[in-house]
């Protein structure tokens, strides 16, 4: 039914036909990148649908809609498999509520991160999906299908999600109530999530090494000794904290060398430092740049074929300064080994 990846806002108007005409499947799949919408509008459906007014819906004040948003609704069943499994003990749960009348027209069972059943839980769903005692809508989100059951996968409409743009995210923090400089900073930095773009809005997240980046690259760029490289290399962290700080050191060369070439701040990432920009872009050559942001693309490349994560650290601050040739040298002896 979907050739290609979609928005939540595609999505919200195809299930919003499927609802007004009747069509709705019994079962859903919602997959895609993590904070891009899938858990809300697997809820805000099940709003529509508890929903007592005839009017629009949901109304958010009729018993139903009071009942949802107090967690109370007793057509309402979650298992939520954030960072955990989740088991059979808690799909038993699930079927022996399913035996009851629903409360309204029908019964809603949404599984967040429906790839962290375990396969005996899997298999007591599947026998659900397949077979419900009463009428019910099972609502599946999660980030990929191959990391899920397949048997579970096959009985449900799959419907994929998209990154969102950068517009999406700022207007969407702007009906979180965010305003001012931090929409396009969060939204710049958000990797295409809305979850992840709110956090930086609310002083969270990778703020502090966001500063932390912007100062290496300013002492890179003045100029420091070996040992002090290192140093800072040892502060990068390890794998997983070092593919994450090293994506905000691409962004912040990313924007010198779009100020240093266009002088135009209003596609900088890190717009509320243009100060900073501005001193460290003027001290930079662009064919210095453009090496520097190769050279933390490699890095990230090789760290995800399982690079010496110590060694990476080291060759990217040493190549970062302009101490290592772009010539393969650098990274000839070791770079891969474990």
């Amino acid at each position: 039914m979907f050739d290609g990846i979609i928005g939540q806002d595609l999505a919200r108007r195809y299930l919003a036909r499927a609802v007004a005409g009747g069509r709705l499947a019994h079962a859903y799949l919602f997959y895609g990148p993590a904070g891009v919408g899938k858990k809300t509008l697997a809820r805000e459906l099940a709003r529509i649908l508890i929903c007592a007014d005839s009017g629009e819906r949901p109304c958010g004040i009729c018993p139903p809609c009071r009942m949802f948003l107090a967690g109370t609704h007793p057509d309402l069943f979650v298992m939520d498999g954030a960072g955990k499994s989740i088991g059979i003990a808690q799909v038993r749960q699930l079927q022996q509520g399913l035996r009851f009348r629903p409360f309204g027209t029908l019964q809603l069972c949404l599984v967040q991160e429906a790839g962290n059943l375990t396969a005996e839980a899997a298999n007591a769903l599947l026998k659900t999906l397949e077979e419900p005692p009463g009428p019910a809508l099972f609502v599946l989100t999660g980030v990929r299908p191959d990391r899920m059951p397949p048997t579970v996968v096959s009985r449900c409409l799959k419907i994929p999600f998209r990154l969102l743009t950068r517009d999406e995210i700022m207007l969407g923090l702007e009906k979180m109530g965010f305003k001012g400089d931090v929409l396009p900073v969060a939204a710049g930095l958000s990797r295409g999530s809305l979850g992840r773009a709110a956090e930086l809005a609310a002083g969270r997240g990778d703020g502090d090494w966001r500063e932390k980046a912007a100062s290496l690259a300013g002492e890179l760029l003045a100029g420091i000794g070996v040992a002090e490289l290192f140093a800072r290399a040892r502060e990068l962290g390890e794998r997983a904290e070092l593919l994450a700080r090293t994506e905000l050191l691409l962004l912040w060369y990313r924007d010198l060398l779009l100020w240093r070439e266009t002088g135009a701040a209003d596609y900088l990432v890190n717009a509320d430092r243009l100060d900073e920009i501005r001193t460290q872009a003027g001290r930079a050559t662009t064919p210095g740049l453009v090496r520097s942001i190769n050279a933390i693309e490699d890095l990230r490349k090789k760290l995800s074929a399982n690079a010496n994560v110590r060694l990476a650290a080291e060759v990217l601050c040493l190549r970062l300064a302009g101490l290592v040739k772009e010539d393969g040298h650098d990274t000839a002896s070791g770079w891969n080994t474990v």
